[in-house]
């Protein structure tokens, strides 16, 4: 029989620690940024930069400038409202010291401040704060500037005057604190990407990024008015797209605005991004369930509506609707709810709800209204009885010539733009007509066409070889988080 162990060390009240004020977040910065690497080293960017575009979204703010400093310090500028710098009736300081010191202290906590945001715990500038070795703030308010010093979660100097002022906005520079963080230099292409994702994101919000480091100046500007549209067609700038159209709709229910860009390009993967409230959220949730399902329903209720399914034919899958698919989801909830700080998933239920009942709406309207439209699965086409559109491919991708013996033939024009589902589609189409067939079909499961006396062989031009398709494994599916790209560029 073994021993009970003998323990030797008390464990008492003197064990239990308190951490006041901001040393909470300097104990665990994971917590707040995800981590001390570089990745949360670009946090704090971040943080800040999303609390600009919070002024953009309300309608108070339409330029954003972050500079990298010399000594890698980072600035921030917009022209919004100004933080408050009034002082607070509860705590008796300013405003301005409370968004910087005190955590779960802001604007949007249903206080009227702001109608949506990408800021939500309140954490934002005070963690910011909380990890550089100092920050100092400049708020342009009401004709008067103000300044603001902080270190490493504290207030060197409490808010005073600077002078006059003809600007309106926030000015905040910072310097990461290396006690706490294991890389210091920032990547002028990993904030470049980040703010060109925000600018595509907030339709008339000019940001504007500059590297001061070396000799000489790198700056880049980013305004879109066309908003995810132009994000679509960014994306897919390096891709052959099936339809030059991008699908774009944009709604309100309940409260939720939803606003939704698709297109289509012959690749195999996905390419579906979303964004709550301009919010990345990389692992998905409620917004991309309802995104998936009304996709993937209305294209099979289409399909079934204008038989391009046969009827005893199994449904296309999601993964079938969503191959060679570039989609932007892009909602703005009042109170939205993440899993973490990070805010990488949503979970509102309602958010679901919006989504499904936009999509359905727009994206049977715009099939019925579009019907030359391919949309779908790679070798299924919503246009297969669209005579106009097959005369076009036709003509783009075959073409006759004459032989010795006075017969005709097909073949393919050199160098035209390949797409192996529309190639396919082509063939299959010009086929039938070589062999006389009266209906006929292009999709994979069409029924046994109907054969009527065939055209003398003099008449009707001999069929080309069929279009080389690349070799394709057996496709295994992966599960959709592992299929879902890094990066999106």
């Amino acid at each position: 029989m073994s021993e009970t162990p003998v323990i030797h060390d008390e464990y008492d009240a003197s064990q239990i620690q308190i951490l006041e004020g901001l040393e909470a977040v300097r104990k665990r910065p994971g917590m707040y940024i995800g981590s001390t690497s570089e990745k949360g080293l670009h946090h704090l960017v971040y943080e800040i930069v999303d609390n600009a575009v919070d002024e953009a979204l309300g309608g108070y703010c339409n330029l954003i400038e972050v500079n990298i400093h010399p000594d890698n310090t980072i600035s921030v500028l917009d022209n919004g409202r100004g933080i408050p710098t009034d002082i607070h009736p509860q705590r008796g300081i300013s405003a301005a010291e409370i968004v910087f010191t005190v955590l779960h202290a802001g604007g949007k906590f249903g206080g009227g401040g702001y109608k949506v945001s990408g800021g939500l715990h309140g954490v934002g500038a005070s963690v910011v704060n909380a990890l550089s070795e100092w920050m100092k703030v400049e708020i342009y308010k009401d004709g008067v500037a103000y300044g603001l010093e902080l270190s490493r979660g504290q207030t060197i100097k409490p808010l005073y005057e600077l002078g006059e002022t003809s600007k309106h906005g926030t000015y905040i520079h910072f310097k990461p604190d290396p006690e706490i963080f294991e890389e210091l230099v920032y990547s002028y292409d990993i904030l470049k990407q980040r703010l060109r994702e925000t600018a595509f994101l907030t339709k008339g919000l000019k940001i504007i990024l500059r590297d001061m480091r070396g000799g000489e100046i790198r700056e880049h500007t980013y305004h879109y008015d066309g908003g995810i549209k132009e994000f679509v067609a960014y994306i897919n700038k390096s891709r052959n797209v099936i339809f030059d159209e991008i699908f774009y709709c944009e709604a309100t229910r309940d409260d939720v605005y939803v606003e939704i860009a698709l297109q289509y390009n012959d690749e195999d993967r996905e390419n579906t991004y979303s964004f709550v409230n301009n919010i990345n959220t990389t692992d998905g949730g409620t917004h991309i369930i309802g995104f998936r399902s009304a996709l993937t329903k209305t294209i099979n209720d289409y399909a079934r509506k204008f038989n391009l399914i046969k009827e005893n034919g199994k449904n296309l899958s999601g993964d079938d609707v969503r191959e060679g698919l570039t989609a932007i989801i892009s909602i703005k909830v009042l109170d939205p709810q993440f899993e973490s700080q990070t805010k990488t998933k949503l979970n509102n239920s309602e958010a679901r709800t919006a989504v499904e009942s936009v999509l359905n709406e727009y994206l049977e309207y715009f099939l019925e209204e579009n019907p030359a439209i391919p949309i779908g699965y790679s070798h299924f086409s919503v246009n297969v009885n669209n005579e106009d559109y097959f005369k076009q491919l036709t003509a783009e991708r075959l073409e006759i010539v004459e032989m010795k013996n006075g017969r005709r033939k097909y073949q393919w024009v050199k160098d035209y733009p390949r797409n192996e589902a529309l190639d396919l589609f082509v063939y299959n189409r010009a086929l039938a007509f070589q062999l006389g067939v009266d209906r006929w079909k292009a999709a994979d499961d069409a029924p046994s066409p109907t054969v009527v006396k065939a055209k003398p062989a003099t008449v009707t031009p001999q069929m080309p070889p069929p279009p080389q398709m690349s070799p394709r494994m057996p496709r295994r599916r992966a599960p959709l988080r592992s299929r879902r790209p890094r990066s999106l560029w």
